[in-house]
């Protein structure tokens, strides 16, 4: 079960995972309250008891690893393999990788705390805008949520956020210095060696409503707005086509929202991940982009050959991810080697 581990917990569709999980990590035990006085001590023994049994498996320079965060991440893992219906590994396996993903993790974020690198604000926001939108929450509600549930502060969430944040940035930093240097002569001899005349592009009809939003009340208004027009879409009271030409603030607009066929790929990662979910005809629920608040349909779907231009682009694309996960792999070892980490038991 090895994983690249800057590649799992930087990547974008992954930052609410790691946030979550990071900022869980942060929060300490409570009992939950009871009306019965006898009922509620006992709670609060066995949470004592948790909290003092717990002990520090490893050092990252002078950041600890607990048992109690090993054992909570190995908990998320196994949900994870759960949830997409594969095999759970044995829990030593578990408890082994966990430990070696935190201790990566901690030496990673001191590393990009020491870069010249930072998250604007701009940045912070349509970061808290997308997780929030994939929780079909309002940023204000998904950071209160986070909040609430880890019991940590406003402060302590934007930290663990902004580090997640810093760690993606570094990570697309790497991997974008690596793929400049892929020449048209490598992309040609990749090509050379594939069976190309199999070589398929799913191209794809879609069409879109947008309204732009420049801060959160906006947002919320605009996200508001778009649910109920969705609504009445899918109710026949209005067509797509003119809800898109009286209401979107896309350039597309005129033409009802169509942005005509176009390769899987090429809108922005938030937009093709709703759109990733529609069979024909159907319509996503509105979602927030860098952009603003979507609605967005699926028209059709098909499959034709490549041209040489778009075979030559998937050339890039594949060698751009195995300079990637090089530049990936070399960076977790400078990380590791320059981090001081000290073993000090086995998490159990």
């Amino acid at each position: 079960m090895k994983t690249n581990f800057l590649r799992f917990a930087c990547s974008t569709s992954r930052i609410l995972v790691a946030i979550t999980m990071i900022v869980g990590l942060c929060a300490h035990s409570e009992a939950a309250p009871n009306k019965k006085r006898r009922s509620r001590n006992k709670k609060r023994t066995v949470a004592q008891r948790k909290v003092t049994s717990d002990y520090i498996v490893a050092l990252v320079n002078s950041a600890p690893v607990t048992n109690q965060e090993v054992n909570q991440l190995a908990n998320e893992m196994a949900k994870s393999f759960a949830a997409n219906k594969q095999k759970v590994p044995a829990r030593k396996e578990l408890l082994a990788q966990a430990l070696n993903d935190l201790i990566m993790q901690k030496a990673a974020i001191q590393s990009a705390r020491r870069s010249t690198l930072t998250i604007t604000p701009e940045e912070f926001r349509n970061a808290e805008n997308i997780l929030a939108q994939q929780q079909k929450l309002t940023p204000k509600d998904f950071r209160k949520q986070m909040m609430k549930k880890h019991r940590v502060s406003q402060a302590q969430y934007k930290k663990e956020l902004i580090d997640q944040l810093l760690l993606e940035k570094m990570r697309k930093a790497r991997i974008s210095m690596a793929s400049a240097k892929i020449s048209k002569t490598e992309a040609l001899q990749w090509l050379s060696e594939q069976d190309s005349s199999k070589m398929l592009s799913t191209q794809r009809h879609i069409r879109h409503i947008l309204l732009k939003a420049n801060n959160e009340k906006e947002l919320q208004q605009a996200y508001k707005k778009l649910r109920s027009l969705r609504q009445r879409i899918a109710r026949g009271k209005i067509s797509f086509e003119a809800a898109a030409r009286k209401f979107s603030q896309d350039s597309s607009a005129s033409k009802g929202g169509d942005l005509g066929w176009t390769p899987i790929g090429v809108f922005v990662p938030e937009f093709d991940v709703e759109i990733n979910k529609l069979k024909k005809g159907a319509m996503t629920p509105a979602f927030v982009s860098r952009f603003g608040v979507h609605i967005a349909q699926l028209l059709d779907e098909k499959n034709e050959a490549m041209t040489q231009e778009q075979k030559l682009q998937l050339a890039y694309e594949m060698l751009q991810e195995q300079k990637a996960q090089e530049a990936l792999r070399k960076w977790e070892a400078e990380v590791r080697a320059g981090a001081y980490i000290e073993m000090r038991g086995q998490p159990s």
